[in-house]
């Protein structure tokens, strides 16, 4: 669009009416290019308040011209109307006021009129023609001042609205980019609290999931002594109705097969005969022993066995703590020792145990990943490199051993039953305790009355780093709690029949003892008594291992 004309606004006094018409007239050609307007009071149409439209043409003009006389400075009505508001506008940059001298006076006397660029140039007046060779000379110099005036009027004006887009489209962007962002942020809100809702849903599934295995483990916890009680076909049958596939299964339809009380054999086999009868000769072997030399201590073996040399270290060996053998009560014996007993735990019996190594700690993720090249497919508590290894089967456990001994070439293995409970109860330096080195639970284990909190190692409720609680008498940690731990032994309903050595019981079980208890039970699963079994493909999120090493 091209450019408006700018308006052009004369003020003169009467007497200069001359000058009106001669300046009108040498901007005419700017005028009728489109340039400029002029307006002065003759443009007033008749029966027009001529106040009302010079107060509205002065308001809207963009230059305005004061034409200086002597008769300009007598007139009241410009210095008290006019040039007010012409210099009002020319001060908040509305307009562009430039006095034009027609006449000789004394201008500069006026601190207003001295204060502007005057025209003709250096205030020469336009009737001087000892300076102007005619007044047409002096008009052409002030028409072209005036047109200098418009024209950096209308660049002013331009960078004035460029400046006033700029800022405009700023501020819009700025509120654009705010809307946007306020957009995102609520996007980002209601994602995060839908991802909150579905961690909320998935952690109570999680919880109510483990919370029906655990009122399912403590139902058939509770179902199994019931049957074992009444040692009747019928019982057994009910537990295996309720339950078939738990973890006496297998045990009850033997019993059933067999119609004898749960923990009773139906015949001693050949095996069993002659063990018992070894029983016997070692057992009067120790009692000559005793009657020669008194002096030693009561239930010591034949001979006494030296504490075995540390292990020594090798790259990507565990850390293994060695165990003097020696003889102690297996099971569970008493309520003051043991505290709440199974039938599964009992009877107590006496067995020899030689020397041996048995892992410090439990087996860790970051040993599993060395040795197998990857965490277990279900691993639980992924990311804990120090936490106990877990969701690892029986059957898995021997591929890791394989591999390990490949690569050390020692021969690790899982340590016996009895190994373990007589590692767990501190080996010929036990105090009794009730759990693996304290009688108070929570020095030595981690388990469900204080794994709930405070983690800071994976979820809350689950495995922590081993060795972080106190270890038992010989230095072991985590022998209560943290994770049950896998041993050799195939699984039997009592210890009626167990070896009276440190040997595996291994006859045609298809269940595996685990041992120790672990963070999802409470604390009577901590006990060093307490067992349990389940078959050797079985995998759960709080049992693992630790290794057992012969001397060599």
């Amino acid at each position: 669009m091209a450019d408006q004309p700018l308006l052009v606004f004369i003020i003169y006094a009467r007497e200069d009416e001359p000058f009106r018409a001669e300046l009108k007239a040498q901007l005419l050609p700017m005028e009728r290019a489109g340039v400029l307007r002029v307006w002065t009071d003759r443009e007033l149409l008749a029966g027009e308040h001529w106040e009302p439209a010079i107060k509205k043409q002065l308001n809207r003009a963009d230059l305005i011209l004061l034409l200086v006389s002597s008769d300009y400075f007598q007139s009241e009505y410009i210095h008290e109307v006019e040039i007010r508001e012409a210099l009002q506008r020319h001060e908040r940059g509305e307009a562009r006021v430039i006095p034009v001298i027609v006449r000789p006076c004394d201008w500069e006397a006026d601190p207003v009129i001295s204060s502007l660029q005057v025209l003709p140039t250096d205030g020469v007046p336009v009737n001087d023609t000892r300076h102007w060779h005619t007044r047409e000379t002096a008009w052409v110099d002030v028409v072209r001042g005036a047109r200098r005036a418009l024209q950096q009027l209308r660049e002013e004006r331009a960078a004035a609205e460029a400046e006033r887009r700029r800022h405009e489209a700023d501020a819009t962007r700025a509120q654009e980019d705010a809307v946007r962002r306020a957009e995102a942020a609520e996007t980002a809100r209601r994602q995060a609290a839908q991802a909150e809702a579905r961690e909320r849903a998935r952690l109570d599934a999680e919880a109510a999931r483990r919370q029906a295995e655990e009122n399912a483990r403590r139902e058939e916890a509770a179902a199994w002594p019931q049957a074992l009680a009444a040692g009747t076909p019928d019982a057994f049958q009910a537990y295996l109705s309720a339950y078939p596939n738990g973890a006496y299964a297998r045990e009850a339809r033997r019993q059933i097969k067999h119609g004898h009380r749960a923990g009773v054999e139906p015949a001693f086999p050949l095996r069993k005969v002659v063990l018992a009868a070894g029983v016997g000769l070692a057992l009067l072997i120790a009692a000559i022993a005793y009657w020669k030399d008194p002096a030693q201590p009561a239930g010591a073996g034949a001979k006494e066995t030296a504490a075995p040399e540390a292990v020594t270290r090798c790259a990507g060996c565990p850390e293994m703590v060695p165990v003097q053998g020696g003889r102690f009560t297996m099971g569970c014996k008493d309520a003051n020792r043991d505290g709440e007993c199974y039938d599964w735990e009992k009877p107590p019996h006496e067995v020899t145990v030689g020397d041996f190594y048995i892992g410090k700690y439990e087996v860790t993720q970051a040993e599993w990943r060395r040795v197998m090249g990857s965490d277990p497919a279900e691993l639980y508590n992924k990311g804990c490199d120090q936490c106990p290894v877990e969701r690892v089967s029986w059957n898995d456990i021997q591929e890791f051993i394989k591999k390990l001994n490949a690569q050390t070439g020692k021969k690790y293995r899982l340590p016996t039953e009895a190994e373990w409970e007589y590692a767990a109860r501190g080996g010929n330096q036990s105090k009794g305790y009730l759990y693996s080195g304290s009688n108070t639970v929570g020095e030595v284990a981690w388990y469900d009355g204080n794994a709930k909190t405070g983690n800071t190692s994976g979820a809350e409720k689950t495995t922590r780093p081993v060795g972080t609680k106190k270890a038992n008498e010989l230095g072991i940690h985590d022998m209560s709690g943290n994770v049950w731990e896998w041993v050799e032994d195939d699984w039997h309903s009592s210890f009626a029949g167990a070896p009276a050595d440190d040997r595996a019981w291994v006859d045609e079980g298809s269940y595996r003892v685990y041992r120790g208890g672990s963070w999802y039970f409470d604390a009577r699963y901590c006990r060093a008594a307490c067992r349990n079994g389940i078959a050797p493909d079985g995998r759960a999120l709080d049992i693992g291992f630790r290794l057992a090493l012969s001397p060599q």
